[in-house]
């Protein structure tokens, strides 16, 4: 996103009403990244965070402002960093500057100019004059809905600031109260501000589009400067200036967007810019094919990523950042490039794209980039100083999945994967968008590579993945990014956002249009979608888009119509569309978006979206001036994520409260229910978060009226995150009315949807069941009336199941030995698949659809020694797997794993408790409930082995301790003691 110049704005003005605390009692607690491990950098992997924009020191403090995390500070060199400002009204902060007279105080401005898609705009100035203790908001008059590119101070009248932004070029003389615009660059954003270190009446300001102006009289007068310099074909420009001699300059100028963003030119001056001349052997810092052998051509950044530095203790040495860095010892005449492999000098792990250089007094050189913070020693030392950075930028589209894992597409940081602990892992690379979890097939899992709408499917939960993308009919009208979404009541069709909606009924193995391209306002090409919702119902569609449009179809995709609402805020987009789940044709929906919000109405509900002309309501009500990003209905209340944290209201209501407590003022940009009593909060610079969910969702069910025939039978389901345990719970019904427990079919279920039912013989009139398990309880209505002979019972809305077998046993610890001997057996007699994940450090066990051919078992090479390989569907998924028969020793005497093994648990083969699990004869061996070893496992960090008497039906594990594991999941969330006791 280019944000255009703007008016001065007003300023911001707080409803009458301001929203109360609901919640107090949950805080929001940070799940990470922090960091993201092995993350993405222009070589090997590296552990890292998310965008850093900009750095400043004061002492011996380094500062950090971040695209959509605000504020951090260092005293350790990064071991240890802090969040100063997640209270306040912006966390895209733009700039960091010092007063020099004072080390205390120090300014950070709001509005990131980074011309990117999810550059964030402004809020005004933050100051402290205590290091960061407290801090005050300084010209949101002048610029809330702005961009700030730099603050210098008159290191001689430090009350006396200058400050750049999409505008123009503000003074203020008495410290940030009142403001005077001195420089008015014809709707060309200011991208930067240098002074100059001997006098500080001249100041040079870089106009994108425009060139470099230079003043000496404090503002009054600006020129720009020629004598060499380009004069068209350039945008965005950086500039340096020589410590040691403040005539000499440094001038980096990058192509236009008509030329592709890459280097135009580096130029030096000697006379403080009067002339200048071009360094000839400057090398292609903002190409992608130069920095990590990215597409050639038109492939530039220098939009993006444009900064110099000169190192003041030895002029001559001079560092460039673009998409990687290079470096100059002799004054620019020869270049290397530090952070790409192959490359001359190749020197450090760095993470693609450079927005920030900054010396140090000695010599040290401090990088931020889109991945974290990163310094080298004068000695040429390199070291990765993010440390526990949680700045990581999620896009939409966080799934959840029964195990209590997570997955979202971050800013440059990939897809990432939470297991229980602050460090996540990565699954992909790049721009990570929507993800999507498979509810049938939890192992199926989906995510996105945004730029060019590439769709990747895992079969294997994450371990690997291919793409599968549509044959886009407009590949310049694609989202970013696009949104996805799994039926509800066919998990094997996923519908897909982009330049029109997709629809494929394979698990994206193909797809088919669905819809008409949805033109643009100006009609010059498509509107790309940036939001879909499929209703429970399953063929009620809901489309949203980035100019505002909603698109709505109620025969699964035949037909669309317009239903867009009049609203009048043409800078938002439709961020979210959240069906009413006991009436889908109730929907509320949200706008919000990157740039200023130019009005109050965010929120809107319509009671009715298939009416001709649906009736809408804005109930934006007392919501703060925040794009609203997200929404979630739980129960009767709908949940939103503003920049200003998460609020909550009954359905329809306009009343708002504030949800919980201490989450960080940045976007929200997904809200999730975890299926464990837990709301889950992804936002755009700090990381995902959870406090407690308002609805006790441990227990779910199929909900709404159910009218029957007197004496009917109706199927009903319930849940214990996200599995089907039905025909465990105990049934008790009000008014008296009889209930009786039946299963619906004993053939093997494989993977299919509401495989466990629980079927209730009624007599007419109203009655609620009651559901108990495991402690929990949930309730559903029933209305059963003497009716006519017509068709059976309908359950209006219905929670797909997931089948009993799943079982992800989640590692931690990383040597190497698994007992599975014991295990392949009873997998193979119950008919079950499984699969080991070397890189999530899970074995799972899904359903056999259909038998195993004699080519395809289970697990081949399960003698003891090493060997064993583990097939899935035929294919073979991991070899050289370690094998100890049970009762053998813990350890081999001499073992070297290879990297196949080295996350492979060590296991004691030993038994420490025994758990033996008898099942009823009238239910067959293949529905043995085994989700208790699962919950077992992943939460005390415990490991199993089997065994199995087929001729009395009775199944028993041993579970040994595996090595300590630090779940901080476990701590809050104890699982129910009769749980390990093997009970079904």
């Amino acid at each position: 996103m280019n944000p255009s110049a703007k008016p001065v704005a007003p300023a911001v003005t707080r409803p009458s009403s301001e929203p109360m605390l609901s919640g107090a009692a949950n805080p929001w607690v940070a799940l990470g990244p922090a960091p993201v491990r092995a993350g993405e950098t222009l070589s090997s992997p590296a552990p890292v965070a998310g965008r850093v924009t900009s750095l400043a020191l004061s002492g011996g403090t380094l500062y950090a402002g971040t695209a959509g995390g605000g504020v951090w500070s260092t005293t350790d060199n990064g071991a240890h960093w802090h969040a100063l400002s997640d209270s306040l009204p912006s966390s895209a902060i733009g700039c960091l500057a010092v007063d020099p007279s004072n080390p205390a105080t120090i300014y950070a401005g709001t509005g990131e100019m980074n011309f990117s898609y999810d550059s964030y705009f402004g809020r005004g100035i933050l100051k402290t004059t205590n290091s960061g203790k407290t801090w005050s908001v300084i010209g949101a008059s002048f610029f809330t809905g702005h961009y700030i590119s730099s603050i210098v101070i008159d290191p001689n009248h430090p009350n006396t600031l200058y400050v750049s932004d999409d505008a123009g070029v503000y003074r203020s003389q008495d410290g940030g109260f009142t403001w005077t615009k001195v420089l008015d660059p014809s709707n060309f954003p200011v991208v930067g501000l240098v002074m100059s270190p001997t006098d500080s009446a001249t100041v040079y300001a870089l106009v994108g589009l425009g060139g470099i102006y230079k003043t000496t009289d404090s503002g009054q007068v600006w020129t720009l400067l020629t004598g060499g310099l380009p004069t068209k074909g350039f945008g965005v420009m950086s500039l340096a200036v020589n410590p040691a001699n403040s005539q000499q300059l440094y001038a980096s100028f990058a192509q236009d967007a008509a030329l592709g963003h890459d280097l135009l030119g580096m130029y030096t001056s000697s006379d403080g810019g009067a002339t200048w001349s071009l360094l000839p052997n400057v090398p292609p810092y903002f190409d992608r094919s130069y920095s990590y052998g990215g597409p050639p051509g038109k492939s530039g950044q220098g939009q993006y990523d444009n900064v110099l530095a000169v190192d003041p203790a030895n002029p001559a040495h001079i560092f460039a950042g673009g998409i990687t860095l290079v470096e100059s010892s002799n004054g620019g005449a020869h270049w290397i490039n530090l952070a790409t492999p192959g490359q001359t000098g190749f020197a450090v792990a760095l993470h693609p794209d450079q927005h920030a250089l900054l010396f140090d007094a000695k010599g040290d050189l401090f990088v931020g980039n889109d991945g974290g913070v990163w310094e080298m020693t004068a000695a040429g030392v390199w070291k990765d100083i993010s440390g526990n950075l949680n700045i990581t930028q999620f896009y939409p589209g966080l799934s959840v999945s029964p195990y209590g894992s997570l997955a979202g597409g971050t800013q440059d940081n990939g897809t990432v994967q939470y297991q229980g602990a602050p460090a996540w892992a990565q699954l992909i690379g790049g721009d990570g968008g929507f993800t999507a979890l498979d509810p049938a097939q939890p192992q199926t899992q989906y995510t996105e590579y945004i730029h060019g709408g590439v769709l990747f499917r895992s079969k294997n939960g994450g371990v690997s993945f291919t793409s599968g993308s549509p044959n886009y009919k407009d590949q310049q009208a694609i989202g970013l990014p696009m949104p996805l979404a799994v039926s509800r009541a066919h998990p094997s069709d996923l519908w897909l956002g982009a330049d029109r909606v997709y629809k494929s009924t394979d698990r994206g193995a193909s797809w088919t249009a669905v819809s008409p391209v949805f033109p643009a306002p100006s009609g010059s090409r498509g509107d790309p979608l940036t939001a879909l919702t499929q209703a429970q119902s399953g063929s009620i569609l809901y489309a949203g888009t980035l100019a505002g449009r909603l698109f709505a179809s109620f025969d699964a995709g035949k037909t669309w119509t317009n239903i867009t609402p009049a609203y009048a805020d043409p800078a938002a987009s439709v961020t979210s569309i959240t069906p009413n789940p006991a009436n889908p044709r109730q929907i509320t929906v949200t706008y919000g978006g990157y740039d200023y919000p130019a009005n109050a109405v965010h929120v809107l509900v319509t009671p009715d979206a298939a009416n001709a002309r649906p009736a809408w309501q804005n109930v934006t009500g007392n919501l703060p001036l925040s794009p609203v990003d997200s929404s979630l209905a739980l129960g009767d209340q709908i949940y939103v994520g503003t920049d200003q944290g998460v609020y909550t209201a009954a359905r329809g209501s306009a009343n708002w409260t504030l949800y919980g407590q201490l989450l960080p003022h940045t976007p929200v940009v997904s809200l999730a229910a975890s299926g464990s009593g837990r709301l889950i909060a992804a936002t755009h610079g700090r990381g995902v978060w959870e406090t407690a969910s308002p609805v006790p969702d441990a227990l779910a069910a199929s909900t709404g009226t159910m009218w029957l025939r007197s004496g009917q039978s109706a199927a009903l389901r319930v849940y214990s995150q996200g599995v089907d345990v039905t025909r465990y719970a105990s049934w008790t019904a009000s008014n008296g009315h009889s209930v009786r427990i039946a299963r619906a079919s004993t053939a093997p279920h494989a993977a299919s949807v509401g495989t466990a039912v629980q079927v209730v013989a009624l007599q007419p009139g109203s009655s609620v069941l009651t559901a108990t398990y495991d402690g929990a309880m949930t309730q559903i209505g029933v209305t059963v009336q003497p009716i006519a002979p017509g068709p059976q019972a309908t359950i209006l809305e219905s929670t797909p199941a997931i089948p009993l077998h799943h079982i992800a046993v989640q590692i931690s610890h990383k040597t190497a030995y698994l007992p599975i001997s014991a295990v392949a057996s009873v997998l193979q007699q119950l008919g079950l698949n499984n699969s080991w994940s070397v890189r999530t450090h899970s074995w799972v066990i899904s359903d056999q659809s259909l038998a195993l051919p004699p080519t395809a078992a289970p697990l081949r090479g399960a003698e003891p020694g090493l060997g064993a390989t583990v097939y899935i569907n035929g294919a073979v998924a991991a070899t050289g797997l370690p094998i100890l028969q049970a009762g053998g020793p813990t350890r081999p005497s001499e073992h070297q794993p290879s990297k196949s093994q080295s996350s492979i648990a060590a296991v004691t083969s030993t038994a420490t408790a025994t758990a033996t699990a008898t099942a009823p004869g009238s239910i067959p061996a293949q529905y043995i409930a085994i989700w208790y070893v699962d919950r077992l496992l992943t939460r005390f960090g415990l490991h199993s082995s089997w065994s199995v008497n087929r001729g009395t039906h009775t199944y028993v594990w041993t579970v040994a301790p595996g090595p300590a594991v630090s779940d901080p999941v476990a701590s809050r969330h104890p699982i129910p003691a009769h749980s390990a006791s093997g009970q079904l």
